[in-house]
């Protein structure tokens, strides 16, 4: 299915989901999935530290030592782990802004002739973003603008075993400044909570003068509370589908064979509602399809884990 297929698709699928006739999900309500039209309240703080761990299918090591040697930008990933901690913080009325804080490690197999195939990794704190979500309508759902920018405080100075040079893409951090701009929108029906939303993601140039591609990424999703909402405990069980269309890397000004594609995703997880002040939840994102540019690690699977606590 073609890019502009899948973007209509996401777009007719969230057109008639969101214009049933229900009532309005508030948005100091939780939503599910990667885009929540939720923001805090004002004055309210919340903290959240959460686990990410990708599995990749590796590519051949020969063979990718071989296409390394013929001047391919190739790279055999094994798997990342993600730690992050996330402050948000209630600044105005229906008005929030957020920081998140990763530590990165990111382990692959060398692609040089002479260590080809061997373990290597990388590990340090990645970078750090500074994102903020206004919601702006109260209707018959709820809708919120996204912006965010995605500083340059990560690590690009590591080496990797014999000193070896290792490439930008396996780094904890980029270098760059990245800038994004993107729309939630929220719904409840009943126990039902649905959620979608889109975000696109500008690039700039970054460490030894590369750049990745530009991210759109669209999402929607749904949750089932298996309690009224507001009774605690309460267990949440969700479904997420997740697309990015990712444009080609750059390296010095000229374009990256083997990058951009696309991906999509299906996330099924489960959340428990604790009380008013802490939840936790649990995803397992698993490929759908992807079609990516020339030679990739391509993603195995991946789980999401995190507890989050709020004070208001």
């Amino acid at each position: 299915m073609s890019t502009i297929r899948r973007i209509c698709l996401f777009i007719m699928i969230g057109a008639l989901i969101l214009n049933l006739n229900t009532r309005g999900l508030a948005c100091e309500s939780e939503t599910a999935g990667s885009f929540s039209a939720k923001a805090l309240p004002k004055g309210a703080l919340s903290a959240g530290v959460s686990f990410e761990y990708r599995k990749y299918d590796e590519l051949g090591h020969q063979n990718a030592a071989e296409l390394h040697m013929q001047g391919e930008h190739v790279h055999n990933f094994d798997h990342d782990e993600i730690y992050n901690l996330s402050l948000a913080y209630g600044a105005g009325d229906d008005f929030e802004v957020k920081l998140d804080l990763p530590y990165v490690k990111k382990t692959f197999l060398s692609v040089h002739e002479e260590t080809a195939g061997n373990g290597d990794y990388s590990r340090g704190l990645g970078d750090m973003g500074l994102s903020g979500k206004y919601c702006f309508y109260h209707g018959g759902m709820d809708m919120a603008a996204l912006a965010g920018v995605k500083f340059p405080s990560g690590s690009t100075s590591q080496r990797g075993f014999n000193d070896e040079k290792l490439a930008v893409e396996e780094l904890p951090g980029s270098g760059s400044f990245d800038y994004s701009l993107g729309l939630a929108v929220g719904k409840e029906i009943d126990r039902w909570l649905l959620g979608g939303g889109f975000l696109y993601t500008f690039k700039t140039q970054g460490a030894r003068d590369y750049e990745f591609g530009d991210v759109l990424k669209l999402g929607f999703s749904s949750s089932y509370a298996l309690k009224p909402i507001g009774q605690f405990p309460n267990y949440r069980l969700s479904g997420e589908i997740r697309s990015s269309f990712i444009r080609k890397d750059k390296d010095k000004g000229s374009g990256v064979a083997s990058s951009g594609g696309d991906v999509l995703l299906f996330a099924p997880g489960i959340q428990l509602d604790i009380n008013k002040q802490a939840s936790a939840f649990i995803s397992a994102p698993i490929p759908v399809n992807q079609s990516r540019g020339g030679e990739h690690s391509e993603l195995d699977y991946s789980v999401i884990a995190g507890i989050t606590m709020l004070w208001s």
